[in-house]
C-alpha cells in the first residue's frame, strides 16, 4: 500500500499550513488499494523534525 499527498513531496518538508503552527488542517491524502485480505487500515501522520 502506498500513501501519497499532493501537498508535499516524498521526504520533503510538510508545509506550515498543515501543522499546528499554521492552519492545523489535514493535508490531502491518497492511497493505493491495500493488499488482498486486508480487513482494516490505520493512517497516522506525525512530524518529528523541526520546520525550517
Amino acid at each position: 500500500m502506498i500513501i501519497k499527498s499532493a501537498a508535499f513531496e516524498e521526504n520533503g518538508f510538510i508545509p506550515k499550513k498543515y501543522t499546528c503552527d499554521g492552519s492545523d488542517v489535514s493535508p490531502p491524502l491518497a492511497w493505493t488499494k491495500p493488499p488482498t485480505g486486508t480487513k482494516s487500515t490505520l493512517k497516522s501522520c506525525a512530524c518529528y523534525f523541526p520546520l525550517p
